[in-house]
């Protein structure tokens, strides 16, 4: 099956989400009275696919993904999950929907509970959902455990006694014990060292195999992104640059903020000199953002135009769109 046919399990249209951070501002309707983190994105993930979710520090890619699961409220735009609406929902509606959207988070120390023993932190979920017996529960935990491949014993130990790869594997555990449909992983393997982000990855790979996950994959790390995903989405100050296969958009990157930031990409190789152009100047503030492309103040192919229109995302293949009003490679031609 192509990607583009697989059965949608989550999506957002139009999605908005602002932060006040001047109420007088804000109430008087002015700039600059509201933080702008995700602006009018359109977006979803595919039934057993990895969706990488990529952009710089301040994108807006990790509030994109916490207010796919109403994490975050959002300030406009709809939310759904397999086709049921959530941005309507309250918060008791939302109760029997957590289960089948779990969240992995970047920091493994801030996200387990340091006075709960491992086993009753994988437990946990099972308990506030009223999953199965106490016996039922004990079995559920002890295979979860076998499938992040950390021995039993560990069950009674607190995650100070953990390295930080085995406390991630027991964050994994814990939201992988409800049989979700929809997982998220923010930047899941960015506060680890290099050798135990591999085995993470891997071990997150498997899984995704194994169980048929949908996976939401944040992170700033491009070379993440394209081991481990299926589909890229580029983000920039609140707004989709790049949506495509990853393969596509590494081979042929339709917009320039993708082309820049594949550029970027360190070559490990001393006979290769890098010859790409840093992208240029710092990114805007997101209470102020540019008129326009938010991104045309950085772009070195920008046109008079770019400053008067929003760019939409349009098609430059059947499953690959791109947000500029410039044809591909037409930039790099000026």
């Amino acid at each position: 099956m192509q990607s583009a046919e697989r059965e949608v399990v989550a999506r957002v249209e139009r999605l908005k989400v602002h932060f006040s951070v001047d109420k007088k501002k804000a109430r008087k309707g002015q700039q600059g009275g509201y933080l702008r983190a995700v602006d009018d994105v359109s977006l979803d993930v595919r039934k057993n696919e990895v969706l990488g979710l990529v952009g710089e520090s301040g994108s807006g890619k990790s509030t994109c993904g916490r207010a796919l699961l109403r994490l975050n409220e959002v300030s406009g735009g709809r939310v759904f999950f397999e086709e049921e609406e959530l941005t309507t929902k309250s918060r008791r509606e939302m109760r029997p929907l957590r289960r089948e959207m779990q969240m992995i988070f970047q920091d493994p120390n801030s996200s387990l509970n340091p006075r709960i023993r491992v086993g009753d932190a994988i437990a946990e979920p099972l308990r506030i959902n009223r999953i199965g017996t106490a016996a039922e529960q004990q079995a559920r935990v002890e295979e979860m455990l076998d499938q992040v491949q950390l021995p039993r014993e560990y069950l009674g130990r607190y995650p100070h006694q953990l390295s930080g790869g085995q406390k991630q594997r027991v964050s994994i555990a814990r939201a992988l014990i409800t049989r979700p449909r929809l997982l998220v992983a923010d930047e899941a393997v960015s506060a680890l060292d290099v050798s135990v982000q591999a085995q993470i990855l891997n071990l997150l790979s498997d899984l995704q195999q194994r169980l048929g996950l949908t996976i939401l994959m944040i992170s700033h790390d491009l070379s993440v992104v394209r081991y481990f995903s299926d589909r890229v989405a580029v983000m920039y100050l609140g707004r989709l640059m790049e949506v495509g296969p990853v393969d596509e958009v590494f081979a042929r990157p339709a917009h320039p903020y993708t082309r820049a930031l594949l550029d970027a990409i360190p070559v490990p190789d001393p006979s290769r000199v890098n010859i790409a152009q840093p992208i240029r100047g710092e990114l805007p503030s997101p209470t102020a953002p540019p008129s326009g492309c938010v991104f045309r103040t950085r772009c070195a192919a920008a046109i008079p135009a770019c400053a008067a229109t929003v760019p939409e995302l349009r098609h430059v293949s059947p499953d690959h769109q791109s947000a500029c009003l410039l044809a591909p490679g037409e930039e790099q031609a000026r």
